[in-house]
């Protein structure tokens, strides 16, 4: 609605602004001390959906599967050049993960057809 102009009418019309509730996510069990080995298993890796702090993808993953992440997406790239970065880095070595997550939004599923 800001690219459409109503003049005067324009102030009652159209759709309120929409916002979006950021969920918070709490760790829940014991502390890590400073040089302790710390494993991560598991890696995000995925578009901006995964990214965004305020649609919170890593954090419900955290929190239902009980584990640590290391997130890897990246906004405004799709979900296959964040994956091909990953792998041509050392980083995914580095980490060790058990479990990677690979998040592809259904469009780009749909597009390749």
């Amino acid at each position: 609605m800001q690219f459409v102009s109503l003049g005067a009418l324009g102030q009652g019309l159209g759709p309120r602004a929409e916002t979006i509730e950021i969920p918070e996510t709490l760790k829940i069990g014991g502390d890590d001390l400073l040089l302790d080995d710390i494993a991560t298993p598991l890696a995000l890796v995925g578009s901006s959906y995964s990214a965004r702090q305020e649609f919170n993808f890593a954090g419900f993953l955290q929190q239902e599967l009980g584990l640590d992440l290391v997130n890897h997406a990246v906004q405004g790239r799709g979900p296959f050049a964040p994956m091909r970065e990953l792998l041509a880095s050392d980083s995914l070595l580095a980490g060790n993960p058990e479990i990677v997550v690979w998040e592809i939004p259904e469009r780009y599923l749909v597009m390749t057809q």
